[in-house]
């Protein structure tokens, strides 16, 4: 059982997870540094060792091709990872995954196991995206390459395994779940999106970014520090193109399933930003993991079993 003391008030307030408690007890037996301290190499490095201890592997009954989607920014296009289960059937669903990391860290690595389980367990095509991240290629970069993607997808939905009319969705946590919500707005044909605790407003004036703002994991340091290295100016964090919580309207978007992490300082995000949908008259549902901090999604391996 880890230190609940390092939770301050949040951990009066609310009852945190065992499992949470042990995944930052085992990153301070290790001597993990704070987000806000590293290199962005370093952080990279970070995640993808994270990846490599807690979100475990599984066998995977599918194949796993890689394609390289076609941009004007690329010579050699965009990667990506798309994996078929055995079961697949052709009129089944097609499910675009953007890995998570404040679009600073993170790849198609970090997110293998994740994809090929949801890929296992929903039966469906999963294409993970190897997108263009800061501080090499800032904001927009990322929103370019995922919109590239999908409409790849889309135009090629046969060469992949599935048929033209396969639904096509959108999914990814974090960053990841940002891109995800901001591209409904442009891309016509998404019939579908998962969010998993999304950053929908980069102002960072909800609640929940004070509340937990010195918490363990993401906190205020770490998620300044991501702009810092995302964002080409400050005023993109008001830019409604990359803040699906600043859109006008958010008619005619296709369905959310928005899951929402209890101890988060993004967690108002999706609160308000379900809020925003609902009245909107778009169909959208948000699940609460309590006890959980950002970024348990990524952990599958943690308690094998």
């Amino acid at each position: 059982m880890g230190d609940i003391t390092r939770w301050g008030a949040a951990g009066q307030k609310y009852k945190i997870h065992p499992e949470t408690l042990e995944y930052f007890q085992i990153l301070e037996e290790q001597g993990s540094r704070p987000l806000a301290t590293l290199t962005v190499e370093e952080a990279r490095q970070s995640s993808l060792d994270k990846a490599e201890q807690f979100a475990g592997t599984i066998e995977f009954d599918g194949t796993t091709e890689e394609y390289f989607c076609p941009s004007p920014y690329s010579t050699e296009g965009i990667p990506i990872d798309v994996y078929t289960p055995s079961d697949y059937k052709s009129s089944s669903s097609i499910l675009v995954y953007f890995h998570g990391g404040g679009l600073v860290i993170g790849s198609r690595r970090t997110v293998e196991t994740l994809c090929k389980i949801i890929a296992r367990d929903a039966s469906c095509i999963v294409v993970n995206v190897e997108y263009r991240m800061g501080p090499e290629h800032r904001v927009p970069a990322c929103f370019q390459d995922a919109k590239l993607v999908l409409r790849w997808v889309n135009l090629n939905k046969g060469r992949i395994g599935a048929l033209n009319s396969s639904k096509l969705g959108v999914m990814g946590d974090s960053g990841g779940g940002q891109i995800a919500a901001a591209v409904c707005y442009d891309v016509k044909g998404i019939d579908y999106q998962v969010l998993i605790y999304p950053m929908t407003d980069m102002t960072c004036s909800l609640p929940s970014f004070s509340e937990f703002s010195e918490t363990p994991g993401l906190n205020q340091s770490s998620i300044d520090w991501f702009m810092e290295n995302a964002l080409k100016t400050d005023k993109q964090k008001r830019d409604s193109s990359y803040n699906p919580g600043q859109q006008i309207s958010q008619y005619n978007l296709p369905p959310a399933l928005i899951v929402v992490a209890q101890l988060d300082p993004l967690r108002d995000c999706s609160y308000v930003y379900n809020q925003k949908l609902r009245e909107a008259h778009v169909e959208s549902s948000t699940i609460l993991i309590r006890g959980a901090p950002h970024g348990f999604y990524n952990l599958p391996g943690l308690l094998p079993g």
